[in-house]
Formats: structure tokens, sequence, C-alpha cells
């Protein structure tokens, strides 16, 4: 019998496998599959360990479960293949398992634990079959379950106990019910995304954009339109206007590679594919280390994200979609998520100065 934590890693590789994007981006699909098999408040981000953070931890009546997911290279850097690499150093696959095996020595529950792995075959570098036979086995030798995915397969991995298990992967509903604007036009979309960021008031920023990423799922688009972490070509390396948006959302005939294409070289542009698409591009500020920061610093954090936006990244993206003979013209979000009134004095003049230009949604307003 498959378990729930198998149907939500079968569920979340059902999608990984075809999509192209950051780390980010499947933390966020894996996030949205544990919520349609967990309730909200068993699922906690970052949880802090000895050596770091455990990316998930599901609370569940008799144990707990955690996961690291290594997933999201779209280059050598931090492929699987580099992650060998430097297991000498301290900075591998152990690691990882380190972590979790930290989180079973600091709980009183009993801890299930995972390594959840994406590997992208058309990189050329992913793991042989003997790489996953080893890793599978230091896993499994450690008390810790394997799940192994090579992007655009059809069938996925898991070891548990040395033994594997093969699972056909179900092809996911890529039916969009709803324009991707007229969604983030509802305010009913983002009632329902402050609500749930207020029961999560400790969480990590990524935490909330995961929240916002599931609600936008839920409520109608397709895993390939909407990503964290894009990177756009037609930002520059190496000057302040290079710029990841934590979120991007595209249009219902894009078909989800987020990134650059499967070599990563830095000369292959692929905004002429992602910026006809382009519905919107969000930065967020908010979570719990920013809230641990004074008020003027919050304020002053707040301040510089809007002006880039309004400077700098429309002006880009506008000049970028000039030169590719296109009219893009995305809705440009800043969401706050910190409800400190303090904050309210800024933000009005934020958005009396820029209101025109990019929308300004805040917790606390």
């Amino acid at each position: 019998m498959t378990t729930k934590i198998e149907k939500t890693i079968i569920g979340f590789f059902s999608e990984a496998k075809d999509v192209c994007g950051s780390e980010g981006l499947f933390q966020s699909i894996f996030y949205h599959q544990c919520r349609l098999n967990y309730k909200q408040d068993q699922i906690r981000r970052e949880e802090a360990v000895d050596g770091g953070r455990v990316d998930f931890v599901i609370e569940e009546t008799d144990r707990l479960i955690s996961i690291e997911l290594k997933a999201g290279a779209n280059g050598h850097r931090n492929s699987l293949a580099n992650m060998k690499e430097v297991e000498n150093t301290g900075k591998g696959l152990q690691h990882d398992i380190d972590k979790l095996l930290s989180l079973q020595k600091q709980t009183g529950k009993h801890v299930e634990s995972w390594l959840v792995c994406v590997d992208l075959l058309v990189l050329g570098i992913a793991f042989s079959k003997k790489d996953v036979d080893k890793y599978s086995s230091v896993s499994n030798k450690q008390g810790v379950h394997f799940a192994y995915l090579a992007q655009l397969n059809d069938n996925c991995e898991i070891w548990e106990n040395e033994k594997r298990k093969e699972h056909k992967l179900c092809i996911p509903d890529c039916t969009s019910n709803i324009s991707a604007l007229a969604l983030l036009n509802m305010k009913s979309t983002w009632t329902e995304f402050f609500y749930e960021v207020a029961t999560e008031e400790d969480s990590p920023e990524c935490a909330h954009v995961g929240l916002l990423y599931h609600i936008l799922r839920r409520k109608g688009l397709k895993h390939t339109q909407l990503a964290s972490e894009v990177f756009f070509n037609c930002n520059k390396y190496g000057t302040r206007q290079y710029y990841i948006p934590d979120i991007a959302v595209f249009g219902d005939k894009f078909i989800g590679q987020f990134q650059l294409f499967g070599n990563n070289k830095r000369t292959i542009e692929n905004d002429k594919y992602k910026l006809p698409e382009l519905v919107s591009i969000m930065e967020f500020k908010g979570g719990r280390t920013f809230k641990s920061k004074g008020i003027k610093s919050r304020q002053e954090a707040i301040i510089s994200d809007v002006e880039k936006l309004s400077y700098q990244i429309k002006p880009i993206v506008e000049a970028a979609s000039l030169s590719l003979k296109i009219n893009t013209q995305p809705h440009y979000i800043m969401i706050i998520t910190d409800d400190d009134p303090r904050l309210k004095v800024c933000i009005d003049e934020l958005r009396q100065k820029h209101g025109e230009i990019i929308d300004i949604k805040w917790q606390g307003l």
C-alpha cells in the first residue's frame, strides 16, 4: 500500500519531471503536494537542526517525517553530479543525510527521514545507475529513505530498507480553468493568502512564497504556469539589474521551461519564449528573519524593493520586449507579509508614489 508521504512524493515527481526551474520552484511544488495530503499546521519549513536546516518536516500523530529535497539543477554547480564531487568536503549528499539524522537525535518522536532527488538527464551529468545504487544504499543503511527521479522519465524509484520500488508517474492535469490575471485581481485570492500567512507568523519567507504558490495552484493555475526564482536573460550579471523575482506567473500556453536551456550557457536566451507569456512579476518581503529586524531596516528594505521594481525591472522588461518586437506588460506586485502597523505610513507613501505601476499587497491592510 502506498503511504501518504509516498503519495506526496510521487505527486511531486509527476509535476517535477517536465518543468525546468530553480530549487525554489521544486520546493513550492513539493509544498503544494504536501497540502493535498496534509493539513497546513502539520507542515513546517526550514526546521533548525545541528548543521543547518531541514527543508520540510511533517508532523503526524505518531511520528515526524523529515525531507531534504535536492532539485533545481540547470547547471553543474547545484547538480547531483556536483554533490558527488564535493562529498569529501562535507558538502555532498551525506551532509543532507546528517541533517536528517540530527533531527532524529533532537526529538523524542520517531522520525521517518527522506532524501528526495530530482536529476536532469539533458545536462549529460546525471547520476549513473551505479550512482543511484550507491546513494540509495548509503541512505538506507543510515535509516533514510531515498527517492529519485531523472527528469523526462515516466517512472520514479523509491528505496526503503535497500529494496527498490518503481512507480509509474501520472500525467498531471494541464488544463487551466481561470485567467491568471483575473485570479491575481480577485480580492478573495489575497484574503485567503493573508489569512494563511497569519497562521504562520514564525515561518521563513520561503514558506509565504510557497503558500501563495499553493493558493494559485489550488485556484486553477497549472504547474507549468508559475514558478519562484525565475531568471530572465535580459537581466545582466554582476550588476544591480541581476534580479530573480520571488514568483513569476505566465499564461496558460507556457510550457514550464522557467530557466535557461539545459546547458545553462549564458549566451542562450529564452526570454523570447518567456516574455510573451509573462503575466506577473512578484517580490516578497516578510518572514521571521525580516520581522526580526528593526522597523527602520524593514522600511528601507520595502522601499528598496518597490523602487527596484519600478525603476529597474520594469524598464528592463520593456526594453527586452521592444527588442523582441512583443508587447509584454506584466502586472508588478509587491507583497509584504508583515502586519506591523508602524509600516502603514511608509506603505501609504509608496502606494501614492508608485501605485499606478506597482500593486502593493500588505498584510496590514
